[in-house]
């Protein structure tokens, strides 16, 4: 082994270490984001609190938040980060919209990785409900 190599191989390795870890970010954020927005299209279409916070929690990471808002300020969330009657970043709906908000932290599941820190993320998908009211 030339000393480039001992000198490049530590490198290359961080490197990879900071690829792997952004594109679980990327990855992490992309699938929150379809979630809330498929959270909201389903309430938008008529279909229950219970059964879109069932569906939504079922397909998040594990450790997610699942909070709903809809115009008449009712909000539901799931365990895993400290709830609120309503979330500090909220803001007020429109009439006849609701919101679906899901929060995760991203952290890479692999033995010599763990060590790096977690990433809180967040999505919010609004949508108007279909026929005016919640």
């Amino acid at each position: 082994m030339t000393a480039e190599t001992a000198t490049a191989l530590p490198v290359l390795v961080v490197v990879t270490i900071a690829l792997t870890w952004g594109l679980t970010l990327a990855v992490t954020q992309a699938r929150l984001v379809d979630l809330s927005r498929d959270g909201a299209r389903m309430l938008a279409r008529g279909e229950s609190e219970a059964a879109v916070l069932r569906e939504t929690r079922s397909m998040a990471p594990a450790g997610s938040d699942v909070v709903i808002e809809g115009a008449d300020d009712v909000v539901s969330g799931s365990s895993g980060f400290a709830r609120s009657r309503r979330p500090a970043e909220s803001r007020a709906l429109p009439d006849g919209a609701v919101r679906v908000t899901v929060r995760a932290e991203a952290r890479i599941d692999l033995p010599l990785l763990r060590r790096l820190p977690a990433v809180a993320l967040q999505a919010n998908a609004v949508a108007d409900v279909e026929g005016g009211e919640p």
